[in-house]
């Protein structure tokens, strides 16, 4: 009985919900597809000491996913996200900074959400196009207007891999190599 009680909660602690991630090597580029990546890089010195709450709309293959996002960079340039469910739920928590890389803990299960890439989701909307420039392997960032409106995209040769288009307290980010598409609005107190 005792042994039965003890595997009983082996099994059991080995489905929980929280399932910390090692951090991950500093110099690992997030890769969009087999010839084009971002190394992930340290937030420009305009956005240290800087926080901002945005709803975050993930749409991918008919679905869509509804989540509260809280950012904060210190004036270190730490980098700490955390992303919850509409409901409120914690989905994980994030860390990167340019010496020690990516650090998170997921608390529920969230498909297709990987931190890494929604940080470099993140840094491909807000760091400055020459800075990202720097860090992309295989593909170049424009930044364009069009009947006023401020456009990013992510071009391979002459193939959009990306777009980024700002409207005002929206931002929508549609990424069509995975087929997804991300809308941040502001969050306001």
């Amino acid at each position: 009985m005792r042994c039965l009680c003890l595997l009983l909660l082996l099994v059991l602690s080995g489905c929980a919900s929280y399932s910390p991630v090692e951090p991950e090597v500093k110099d690992k580029a997030v890769m969009f597809s087999a010839e084009v990546g971002l190394a992930l890089s340290a937030p420009p010195s305009e956005l240290l000491n800087s926080q901002w709450q945005k709803r975050m709309f993930v749409t991918k293959a008919q679905t869509q996913q509804a989540l509260l996002s809280q950012l904060a960079i210190n004036g270190e340039g730490e980098l700490r996200l955390a992303l919850m469910s509409a409901a409120g739920l914690p989905v994980f928590t994030l860390s990167y900074n340019a010496e020690q890389g990516v650090a998170a803990q997921h608390f529920i299960a969230a498909e297709d959400l990987d931190p890494s890439y929604i940080l470099a989701d993140i840094q491909l909307v807000h760091w400055p196009v020459a800075q990202l420039n720097k860090h992309l392997k295989g593909a170049h960032l424009i930044e364009y207007r069009q009947g006023g409106e401020l456009i990013r995209e992510l071009r391979q040769n002459d193939t959009s891999l990306l777009d980024i288009r700002y409207g005002g307290e929206v931002i929508i980010l549609n990424n069509k190599i995975h087929h997804y598409e991300i809308r941040f609005e502001e969050v306001k107190p």
